[in-house]
């Protein structure tokens, strides 16, 4: 047997050749095969092809199968930046969904995940500084965060600068990275980031990679709820994150993801 199994997407060689590379453990081959057929069925509307792998050392994940406590079970995609049978740490675990809207966005954010620690690795020898804009409001909150992720910050390549307001700013038509900042707590920040989505939506300002960092407080539900909405409205290309910019150690994971 081969040790990669083709899944027949589209013809994109350089996709192909980027792909993340995926290891099924202690996964039944019917689930397998579902998983084949469904990226199949929505390989139009993946922004990366996903093959499977059956050498362990040149995954980029790994997906095992869990059962949960109400006896249901879920497949886990487990994702990493070096061989995972070198026991490296985690990027990421996602338990897969096999609903269409919900498995498009878990693997075109996985696929980003992947191709942001890749290119973070690749551009290490490079002196191009890679600037991502910060902004959100209230815009103290914004202001306050992008100074924490440049004081927390160790690469020289990386660099987080503020934008007041990247709403009404008309000298911006085009982002190439925004981390945009809602406080669940504040309805004029809630609401900010959906003017955000009109605007992209009508084509009058394009984000090229959208972060949307949904403020975490301790013991607080507002924080979840407002993530799982935010997340369910979001199209596949946005990444949705909760961030605890009280917990350093939480800082300096979301900076790795640059």
């Amino acid at each position: 047997m081969n040790n990669l199994i083709d899944i027949p997407f589209n013809t994109n060689e350089e996709q192909m050749k980027a792909g993340p590379k995926i290891y099924f453990r202690g996964v039944n081959r019917i689930h397998i095969n579902r998983f084949k057929a469904y990226t199949h069925i929505l390989s139009n509307r993946l922004n990366h092809h996903w093959k499977i792998t059956d050498n362990i050392s040149e995954a980029n994940a790994v997906a095992t199968y869990q059962e949960q406590d109400n006896e249901a079970s879920v497949i886990c995609l487990t994702l990493y930046g070096s061989a995972p049978n070198l026991n490296p740490p985690a990027i990421d675990q996602i338990k897969l969904s096999f609903e269409e809207h919900s498995l498009i966005k878990q693997l075109n954010q996985a696929g980003r995940k992947l191709k942001l620690v890749k290119n973070t690795k690749a551009t290490n020898d490079s002196i191009k500084i890679q600037k991502i804009r910060v902004s959100g409001l209230p815009v103290e909150s914004s202001m306050a965060l992008c100074k924490q992720l440049n004081a927390t910050n160790t690469n020289k390549k990386l660099h987080f600068k503020h934008v007041a307001d990247a709403l009404n700013d008309e000298s911006i038509i085009f982002i190439n990275q925004l981390i945009f900042v809602v406080e669940p707590s504040n309805k004029d920040s809630i609401n900010a980031f959906y003017e955000l989505e009109k605007l992209r939506q009508q084509d009058d300002l394009t984000i090229d990679q959208l972060t949307v960092l949904v403020m975490k407080r301790q013991d607080d539900q507002s924080s979840e709820d407002l993530f799982d909405e935010i997340y369910d409205r979001c199209d596949e290309s946005t990444q949705v994150t909760l961030l605890d910019w009280t917990q350093n150690d939480d800082i300096k994971s979301f900076i790795s993801f640059f």
